[in-house]
């Protein structure tokens, strides 16, 4: 018995529009498939893995509930979303291997989105960390050459 790989992470948002720009426009996720789940939301892909799920938490309703069509809402998806908006520290970060350090830099600075750059002590490692709208902090991984 053994992991395989590693899934997914699942953030809820008040805002599913600036959160699926800033992965997809900022980071360079893309945008997949999906299952007809009913409430809002975006798998966010990289490569052929979705890493990333985004659900609208204004549509997040109790488990059981029944919304205006009658449709109950899933327990697996939504137990404990009541709640819990921004900046729950339940995630410290979200991490991802990059190259090209200074073209993320720039793109985030266009965008005016805060970034910071560090340099991992006695590693051949850089690293970028900011936030997305969430207030999720993501971090960027650059091995140094």
């Amino acid at each position: 018995m053994s992991l395989k790989t590693f899934e997914h992470v699942l953030i809820f948002t008040q805002d599913l529009q600036a959160s699926h720009d800033f992965y997809v426009n900022l980071i360079g996720l893309h945008v997949g498939w999906r299952p007809d789940f009913p409430f809002p939301g975006y798998w966010l892909y990289l490569g052929d893995s979705a890493c990333i799920h985004l659900a609208l938490l204004k549509s997040i309703r109790n488990p059981g509930d029944e919304d205006t069509s009658g449709t109950k809402s899933s327990d697996y998806v939504l137990e404990g979303a009541k709640g819990h908006e921004k900046g729950t520290g339940r995630i410290a970060h979200v991490a991802f291997n990059a190259d090209n350090i200074d073209e993320f830099l720039d793109r985030f600075q266009k965008a005016g989105v805060p970034a910071r750059r560090e340099r991992v002590p006695k590693a051949p490692l850089q690293q970028i960390f900011l936030e997305d709208p969430n207030g999720v902090q993501i971090e960027l991984n650059f091995p140094l050459d």
